[in-house]
Order: C-alpha cells, then structure tokens, then sequence
C-alpha cells in the first residue's frame, strides 16, 4: 500500500533537513546540559575534597 502525499518534493527535502536539524539541536542541548551538570559535580566535588 502506498501512500502519496499531495506535496512538492523540494517541500518535503526542506522538512526532512528542518526536522534532523532540529533533532540535532535537540541533542547537542541534552548533551551540552549533561556536560554542564557534570561539570558542576565534579568542581563541587574537587571543592569538598579540598576543604
């Protein structure tokens, strides 16, 4: 069963490349925060070794 969708191909190329960049944005921010909390961990960490 196929399904044809009433839109312009050049249409469709541009939500392809919208919606994986916008994926990939949404993965580097996860990641970026990831980063960020363990950055803060390990300073707190290396801080109350310190004291």
């Amino acid at each position: 069963m196929r399904v044809r969708f009433p839109l312009p191909a050049p249409f469709c190329i541009k939500g392809v490349f919208y919606l994986s960049r916008h994926v990939r944005g949404l993965y580097s921010s996860f990641f970026v925060h990831q980063f960020l909390v363990l950055q803060s961990g390990v300073e707190q960490f290396g801080s109350s070794r310190g004291s």
